[in-house]
């Protein structure tokens, strides 16, 4: 739907001559397509009035913008041409199956919906959507990754993607994939089925929503941690503006959105739930691929959808309390740390807590305990086996629940928990509300206790 020339880079303190030489270089581009015969399809699909020129980076931007409305009158100018309106239809099921050698399965499953009509894409509807569709990935997902274990299949790389409006002028499209053993993908393309026909009927719990809700907060916090926007962040926001009538809208600006609305709990289970039933379907707007075994894709999914998987996902409640086991210590020694400009604050037991205040985005705190201590202090430990040993915390039992468990319990909280062991040391990491120290410190004593 475009042809887009980017010029990464450019190093604008070499001196007005560089600057100049890449914006020439623009208009010549812009002004060889314009002076090309009125038959020639460059012509019809890549006059001026088609083209913008974005510029981000360490600039004035009145002073750019004057520069560049001169260098235009190098150009001549044509209208557009009309395009042809895009225009919604509806789709027939697809099936794929492919054969490969290497012993796993890929099952990956897309359904195609109209784009944001052009009046709807500077309202809020953008946002509204993304998150109906996120909070169906991450429940899927959760439910996806448990009864695979629960029967007993191994599971892998799941993940879900939406190409939204705002990225391309075709329809929509919302994917979830995920590995396993070929052996099994017949059974797993199945479940898989059941599990999303239930998403559709309407079953999502309060408290999968309320953990999707927090997941996506979470998220959006955690891209914002630094403050910082890249150049090319900005361009790409200004293409989609140009070419989709996207609104240039901040992350923290969402982030906002999202955390000032008022709507209850169960007042957003009822609308996801009405979305999942009006988004999902089993006999239109899908795409099903399989590849590393053979099957009958359309039978296996038809009839894994027609008897919808209902099996209830384990969940914590509100009701129930982490059971923390709590200790005090006494404070030894607080002295400056000269290497990240912060304080060292030594405790009875010898553990160090090294704390810096920054400015950061919102009401956050970020931490990581760092622990002595890799996979190689792992006895009977096979070659190849390392990769998978950060995945060995949310297998244990933390504070009587299930890790897993436990880390949603800490996202419907606010706060993040992320596990990562490599050959020399443990981290755990993420971010809370910083209101939430209490929590946070009880939460890493509970994973150390274990």
């Amino acid at each position: 739907d475009a042809t887009i020339f980017r010029f990464n880079d450019v190093q604008i303190g070499r001196g007005r001559a560089v600057v100049d030489s890449t914006l020439l270089l623009l208009f010549d581009i812009t002004d060889r397509i314009s002076s090309s015969p009125d038959s020639s399809i460059m012509h019809r699909w890549y006059s001026p009035a088609d083209q913008a020129i974005i510029v981000a980076g360490d600039i004035e931007a009145q002073s750019m913008a004057d520069h560049l409305r001169m260098l235009s009158y190098m150009t001549a100018s044509f209208p557009s041409s009309d395009k042809n309106p895009y225009v919604w239809q509806d789709k027939e099921p697809t099936y794929d199956v492919y054969e490969k050698p290497g012993g796993l399965a890929e099952i990956s499953v897309t359904w195609f919906s109209p784009r944001v009509p052009v009046h709807l894409m500077s309202t809020i509807q953008l946002a509204i959507y993304e998150a109906y569709v996120k909070s169906i990935g991450e429940i899927a997902r959760k439910r996806l990754s448990q009864r695979m274990r629960d029967c007993g299949m191994p599971i892998a790389d799941i993940s879900y993607e939406y190409v939204k409006s705002t990225e391309n002028y075709g329809d929509e499209s919302f994917t979830i994939s995920f590995v396993t053993d070929c052996k099994y993908g017949e059974k797993a393309l199945e479940l898989f089925a059941g599990i999303m026909s239930s998403i559709q009927s309407g079953s999502a719990s309060i408290d999968e929503y309320r953990l999707s809700r927090s997941q996506s907060i979470n998220a959006l916090v955690w891209e914002r941690r630094d403050g910082n926007t890249s150049n090319e962040t900005y361009v790409d926001r200004c293409i989609s503006a140009f070419l989709y009538g996207t609104p240039i809208v901040s992350d923290q600006s969402l982030l906002d959105f999202y955390l000032a609305g008022n709507v209850s709990d169960s007042v957003g289970l009822e609308l996801l739930n009405d979305f999942a039933s009006a988004f999902l379907s089993a006999d239109k707007n899908l795409s099903v691929t399989c590849s590393g075994f053979e099957c009958d894709a359309d039978s296996l999914f038809v009839a894994g959808w027609n008897t919808s998987d209902t099996v209830l996902c384990r969940w914590t409640t509100e009701k129930q309390s982490l059971a923390f086991r709590q200790s005090k210590l006494r404070i030894k020694s607080v002295k400056p740390d000269y290497l990240s400009g912060g304080h060292i604050i030594t405790y009875s037991n010898g553990v160090r807590v090294i704390y810096k205040k920054m400015d950061v985005v919102g009401d956050k705190l970020y931490y990581a305990l760092a622990l002595n201590g890799g996979y190689m202090q792992i006895s009977d430990l096979e070659p190849g086996e390392g990769a998978f040993i950060s995945d060995f915390p949310m297998l244990c039992s933390i504070s009587g629940v299930e890790a897993e468990d436990f880390v949603d319990e800490l996202n419907v909280k606010g706060m993040t928990m992320d596990f990562k062991v490599n050959m020399s040391n443990t981290v755990i990491d993420g971010c809370c509300p910083d209101d939430s120290i209490p929590l946070l410190m009880e939460s890493l004593l509970a994973v150390l206790n274990k």
